[in-house]
Order: C-alpha cells, then sequence, then structure tokens
C-alpha cells in the first residue's frame, strides 16, 4: 500500500494541527480550573466576611464550615487559596508596612481584614496553615492600584 493510499484511509493529522488542539484542550482545563478557584475564593471570603458581622454562629459551626471550603481546593489539587482582597489604604499606616514587609503589619488591618487574620492566627495557625498577605504589585498601567490580598496555604 503507498502513502497516498494510506493517508486517504486515516487522514493522520499534522503536527501543527495536534498541537492546536493540545492547546485548545489545555485552555478548556485552565478555564474550568480558574472557575473553580474563583468560586471557592467567593465562598472562603463570603466566610471569612461573616467574622466582621455580629453572627450567630458558633465557632464550632464555622470551623466546620471552613474545613468543607477548604477540602474542595485540595481535591482540584490547589495548595493555597485566597480568603482575603481589600484596599491597603483602609490600613491604620495607609499600607506601608504591609508593602514593606514590616514587622507588626497585622496590627494595621481595619475590620474584615483584621478578623481573617484573628481567625487563622487563633484557629487555623495551630493547625499548620500559613497566611500570606501581598499588596499589588504597582503595575505601571495602574500607578494608583490599592488592593492587598491574604493567602491561606497548606503545603
Amino acid at each position: 500500500m503507498t502513502l497516498a493510499a494510506l493517508e486517504l484511509d486515516y487522514a493522520v493529522p499534522t503536527a501543527g494541527q495536534l498541537r492546536a488542539r493540545a492547546a485548545i484542550a489545555d485552555a478548556e482545563r485552565l478555564t474550568e480550573v480558574l472557575r473553580k478557584k474563583a468560586a471557592m475564593e467567593v465562598e472562603l471570603s463570603a466566610l471569612i466576611s461573616r467574622f466582621d458581622k455580629n453572627s450567630p454562629r458558633s465557632g464550632e459551626d464555622v470551623l466546620r464550615r471552613f474545613s468543607v471550603l477548604v477540602s474542595r481546593p485540595v481535591t482540584n489539587a490547589f495548595s493555597e487559596i485566597t480568603i482575603s482582597r481589600f484596599r491597603i489604604s483602609s490600613c491604620s499606616d495607609s499600607g506601608s508596612a504591609i508593602r514593606d514587609n514590616l514587622p507588626g503589619w497585622e496590627t494595621t488591618l481595619a475590620r474584615g481584614p483584621k478578623s481573617a487574620f484573628d481567625f487563622w492566627e487563633s484557629c487555623l495557625k495551630p493547625c499548620g496553615y500559613r497566611l500570606h498577605i501581598r499588596a499589588s504589585d504597582g503595575s505601571p498601567w495602574n500607578e494608583f492600584d490599592d488592593n492587598a490580598r491574604m493567602t491561606l496555604a497548606w503545603n
């Protein structure tokens, strides 16, 4: 059988076609992963924001809900999740301690972020969770970027 006959029988894709299919599949997987991660972050942020309100929920109920929410990222192979985003200007020093990574930055936090930090310190830190806080990178196209994020990690 000749090569031309084989090509007609099996329609062998070119390497470029295979790369294109692989890129599409990777993009679809990444989109799904990002969608799941965003949904988990929204749920965790909602849970943390409850600390800022006078919630009648018991500490045990909040911990139970937290353990359910944090188990989702693990099943999706994540090792950290953003639990809070906030305006860095809401800090008592306008965020300079966070930007400069100074000791005691946590004392400058206001309301919601402070509640999230307190929850981590009292309940999650003893269990081995780590908390990272990052100020935005001050991208040149957005010199007024005023955001920070708290990330909870367990790896």
